[in-house]
């Protein structure tokens, strides 16, 4: 659908349409009216039109005077207006409204938070501090979080919890900015109230991964067997962004929600944890690696496209190989990505496994021609065809 703010390809024949049409209209105001003024008149009708298009994932009221624009450009030239009145029906709407999200507005957003930091600093009540962690300026809520640090945490953190647990990630920062302050001051405390919130609390899992931060032998208590996996996830990450990162202790969590997590979003978010941080510190890993290659039974697609971004040698090729046969597209894609990966990180030299690994791929070749003719099927004709390129580059190191 047209203007979906998800849809980069939408944009762009949006933008490339309105182009056309503006080439199209304005065209007889630059040739009529002459220079100079033809084409200032164009730019000033043209400029702002794209640009309110280009914005509307920021404002999207500018796919509202885009339209409003052309239609008066369409009835100006209905009633056979002179060229320069029509280029006027698309000024009219668009450049009122691309001045005020250009200049005015952020003029007047400025002024605000100049006002609202003023304020902060001539109050003295937390409660009035706290209520500008919500500002839509970062200046404004970082003023707010610097203030509520400098009071003594048990008079703040009843403030905290609502903050910390706002959908808008702005206002969770900004909430988290003072916890992290008050932590360098009062850890105690400070772990006691995360842990706290962490087990019941409104705000459990950002005060999950805000105690794994602050005191990650803690927060690993917290995590049983009944743990969900988004819990979970929340003390992984609090362990990936404290300083140093606590890899080690991240390894398994990452591993459990990969493995098992009940969507494919939850899973999907441990394999980019996993594969982010793994670039960062080597102890990740590894532990990373123990943790996959104790795995038993069958994997997740996230589970091997981890395998693919972290193994080293032979072994991990043909647990991955083992999977590039099955009639699951996902798995099996993902599963030749993973071997081809660590055929490319090893040079093609996966060691004492090469000879499994060309086994299983060559087993996986029959199968997926077996249920597909070539032909038949483009997918399996393309996995045949990757299969077939990465036969041929561990085929001289099988027979050598």
């Amino acid at each position: 659908m047209l203007f979906e703010r998800d849809s980069e390809f939408d944009l762009l024949l949006a933008v490339l349409g309105t182009l056309g049409l503006l080439v199209w209209a304005l065209e007889p105001v630059v040739r009529l009216v002459g220079p100079p003024w033809g084409p200032l008149l164009a730019i000033a009708a043209g400029w702002p039109t794209v640009a309110n298009l280009l914005r509307y994932k920021r404002a999207p009221m500018g796919c509202a005077v885009v339209p409003a624009g052309i239609l008066l450009f369409a009835l100006a030239r209905a009633t056979n207006l002179a060229p320069e009145i029509q280029a006027f029906g698309l000024l009219i709407p668009n450049l009122p409204f691309y001045l005020w999200v250009s200049a005015i507005k952020p003029l007047l957003e400025r002024r605000a938070a100049t006002t609202a930091i003023a304020s902060i600093a001539a109050s003295d009540d937390p409660t009035a501090w706290a209520a500008y962690l919500e500002h839509p300026r970062l200046q404004v809520r970082h003023a707010a979080a610097q203030a509520l640090a400098t009071r003594p945490f048990a008079d703040v953190s009843g403030l905290l919890a609502s903050p910390l647990q706002s959908v808008e990630p702005g206002v969770r920062g900004a909430a988290a900015e003072t916890i992290r302050a008050a932590g360098l001051r009062e850890k105690d405390s400070v772990a006691a109230w995360l842990s706290e919130q962490a087990q019941g609390g409104s705000a459990g899992l950002p005060a999950a991964g805000l105690l794994a931060e602050l005191d990650p032998a803690l927060a690993l208590k917290l995590v049983t067997p009944e743990s969900s996996h988004t819990f979970r996830l929340a003390v992984a990450e609090g362990l990936l962004h404290r300083q140093p990162l606590d890899g080690e202790s991240a390894a398994p969590l990452l591993v459990t929600v990969v493995t098992s997590g009940e969507s494919k979003d939850q899973r999907g978010d441990a394999y980019y944890l996993a594969a982010r941080f793994s670039s960062e510190d080597e102890a990740l890993t590894n532990a990373l690696l123990a943790a996959l290659r104790e795995r038993e039974g069958v994997p997740s697609v996230e589970e091997v496209a981890l395998l693919g971004e972290l193994g080293r040698n032979g072994g991990d090729a043909r647990r991955a190989a083992a999977y590039t046969g099955l009639e699951d597209y996902d798995m099996a894609a993902a599963a030749l990505e993973a071997v081809e990966a660590i055929a490319r990180r090893t040079e093609n030299a996966l060691g004492e496994g090469q000879a499994e690994v060309v086994a299983a791929l060559s087993n996986s070749k029959e199968s997926i021609r077996k249920r597909h003719p070539e032909g038949e099927n483009r997918l399996a004709d393309q996995l045949l065809d990757r299969l077939e390129t990465l036969l041929d580059s561990l085929a001289p190191t099988k027979s050598g």
